[in-house]
């Protein structure tokens, strides 16, 4: 008599959920090394608004997009960034200013305290950000889901393949905060199939008051000299004053000539020397 075996069949292993799909993206993000100083250029262009940049004699600067009679700024303007406390220095016509929102931030950590933290930024009293662990090549990758910006504050679901802004095949997911949207804004996310980092993400954007406006700014993300930046911003706004419907804004915004280096003048940081 001749006994015979069959090896079990290995099956495929099942797809990932989506909300692991996106925190493993989101570890693969946080183990990028990230500049302590950045300098680059930006160079804006909007319709159904005014491009503003000008800052207070204390430092602040404001840079955002004026309805109405404003003198419109040069659309080209010098900044950086110091990783230490998350401030961008912006070029005005009144000299340096100082921005705290991650707007008009490159990198990635501006990103992701956008993602945390909303619009306005990492709060000053927050400091310097904890230091970013890299994993030990030993180790295996571990899902992180207790993260303000991450899973533990949103629920995730699949939206399906998608495109990244350098060609490469992605998948998008979307996100929905599950409490205090103002302070969670991600919306959606791509995914570059490819290296398994996010390629682009989307915020939502809401203003109350007489003059109010909500719409979406689309990030897309790439990497360069071994970092990943964002290259580009594209802003849709709805805008309303007093109720009364305005002309949409649409604005975009790019990021170019990145330069890394070891330290950058505190004049650039006018109010936070």
């Amino acid at each position: 008599m001749i006994l015979m075996t069959t090896a079990p069949i290995a099956q495929p292993a099942p797809p990932p959920s989506a909300k692991d799909f996106y925190a493993r993206a989101l570890h693969n993000m946080r183990s990028i090394q990230q500049p302590a100083f950045a300098t680059y250029h930006v160079h804006v262009s909007v319709s159904g608004a005014t491009f503003v940049v000008n800052r207070s004699p204390k430092g602040p600067a404001f840079v955002g997009f004026a309805v109405g009679h404003s003198k419109p700024s040069p659309p080209d303007f010098h900044a950086a960034y110091r990783d230490a406390d998350g401030l961008t220095g912006v070029e005005t016509p009144q000299g340096w200013g100082t921005v705290r929102s991650p707007m008009f931030d490159p990198t990635w950590t501006g990103v992701s305290d956008w993602m945390r933290y909303g619009f306005d930024g990492r709060p000053e009293s927050t400091g310097t950000p904890a230091p970013r662990a890299t994993p030990s090549p030993k180790e295996p990758p571990v899902i992180v889901t207790v993260s303000a910006m991450g899973v533990a504050y949103y629920n995730v679901t699949d939206e399906g393949a998608a495109t990244c802004a350098n060609g490469d095949a992605g998948h998008r997911v979307h996100l929905i905060a599950r409490r205090d949207p103002q302070a969670h804004p991600l919306t959606d996310a791509v995914i570059d199939m490819r290296t398994q980092q996010l390629c682009g993400v989307r915020f939502g954007f809401r203003q109350s008051g007489p003059l109010s406006a909500s719409g979406v700014i689309d990030l897309d993300l790439a990497a360069i000299d071994g970092t990943m930046l964002v290259t580009r911003e594209r802003a849709q706004f709805n805008v309303h004053l007093l109720a009364i419907p305005l002309k949409p804004i649409v604005a975009e915004m790019r990021y170019g000539d990145f330069a890394f280096p070891d330290t950058v003048p505190p004049d650039d940081f006018p109010h936070a020397k």
